[in-house]
C-alpha cells in the first residue's frame, strides 16, 4: 500500500465554505479514486493549514491521486503546497 499525504494552506476566514467543499467535494472524489483504501484530514488550530493522509492499494494508484492533487483536481480548492507518495510500511 501508498499514502498520498497532501498539505494545503487554508483561509481561516472561509472555514465553512472550506468544511463543505471538502466533505461535499473532495471526499466523495478521492474515495471514487481507484485502489482507494482510507482517507483522513485534518486542519491546524489556527485553521490556517490542513493535512490530508490518503491510502491506496498500489503505488500506481497513489501516484495518479498525487498528480490530482498537485495540478489542482477542481477550480477554487486552496493550492496543495506538498504532495507525497510515501509506502505504508505499518499500519495500525
Amino acid at each position: 500500500m501508498h499514502a498520498v499525504i497532501v498539505e494545503v494552506q487554508l483561509d481561516p476566514d472561509s472555514e465553512e465554505e472550506g468544511q463543505r467543499m471538502l466533505l461535499e467535494e473532495v471526499v466523495p472524489m478521492v474515495k471514487a479514486s481507484p485502489g482507494f483504501v482510507s482517507g483522513v484530514w485534518a486542519r491546524s488550530d489556527d485553521k490556517a493549514s490542513g493535512i490530508g493522509f490518503v491510502v491506496f492499494e498500489s503505488e500506481d494508484a497513489a501516484r495518479q491521486a498525487a498528480k490530482m492533487a498537485s495540478e489542482g483536481a477542481r477550480p477554487g480548492a486552496p493550492p496543495s503546497t506538498q504532495v507525497q507518495v510515501c509506502e505504508v510500511t505499518a499500519q495500525a
